[in-house]
């Protein structure tokens, strides 16, 4: 069996021989009030109707926005059980949103998923 490292190598070599975007720094930190990111989440969604929270983790997220005056109807899709969410998986998923929120999510993929059809 190859060494996985390795057979990355050359779709990350190519990726990094591209022009790389820049994305300006936002700090986050978990807090009672909103962090810097989470104010400008709220600002983006505010007049929102529903909203899926997939990966709504300890439902903080969920806490803050409606405590900020969010008025959408909130889901959420989490495969843990520590709290109770509304889906367990996107199969289960079949309604349509005006606002789908993705926090935390990505480090739990496999590399792979990334990469798929040769795009990040």
């Amino acid at each position: 069996m190859e060494n996985a490292v390795y057979l990355n190598y050359w779709k990350r070599k190519v990726i990094m021989s591209k022009p790389m975007p820049i994305f300006p720094v936002v700090r986050w930190w978990h807090s009672t009030d909103f962090s810097p990111v989470e104010k400008i989440i709220f600002d983006s969604i505010k007049t929102a109707k529903s909203l899926l929270d997939y990966g709504a983790g300890d439902l903080r997220t969920r806490e803050k926005l409606q405590k900020n005056g969010l008025s959408a109807v909130y889901k959420t899709l989490d495969v843990g059980h520590e709290f109770s969410y509304d889906y367990k998986n996107a199969d289960e998923v079949k309604d349509n949103f005006d606002v789908i929120l993705l926090l935390d999510v990505i480090e739990h993929l496999e590399m792979d998923n990334g990469f798929e059809n040769g795009q990040i």
